[in-house]
C-alpha cells in the first residue's frame, strides 16, 4: 500500500507522468482524492491524497474524488467526499 499528500499538479502535469507510469507499473488500485485549498494550515496549495494498493495483476484501476471546500470539515468526520 502506498499513500501520499502531493500537489494537485500530480493529477494530470507533465512533471509528474513519468511518478504516474510507474505507480501504474505497480499497483492495481489506485485512488486520488483533490482536497481544497485551506486542507492545511500553513498552506494555500490545493492538494491530493494519492492511495495505491494490490499488487499489479490486471489493467489498473483509477478513481477520482474531490471535496468541495464547504464540504470539508465533514470530510475530516466521515470521510465523505463530494463526489
Amino acid at each position: 500500500m502506498l499513500g501520499f499528500v502531493l500537489p494537485r499538479t500530480f493529477i494530470d502535469g507533465q512533471r509528474y507522468i513519468e511518478v504516474r507510469r510507474r505507480i501504474a507499473k505497480l499497483y492495481n488500485d489506485i485512488s486520488f482524492v483533490a482536497l481544497p485549498d485551506n486542507a492545511f494550515n500553513y498552506s494555500d496549495v490545493e492538494t491530493v491524497l494519492l492511495i495505491a494498493h494490490g499488487e499489479r495483476t490486471a489493467q489498473p484501476t483509477w478513481k477520482f474524488a474531490l471535496v468541495d471546500r464547504k464540504d470539508y470539515k465533514q470530510f475530516l468526520f466521515t470521510g465523505q467526499t463530494t463526489w
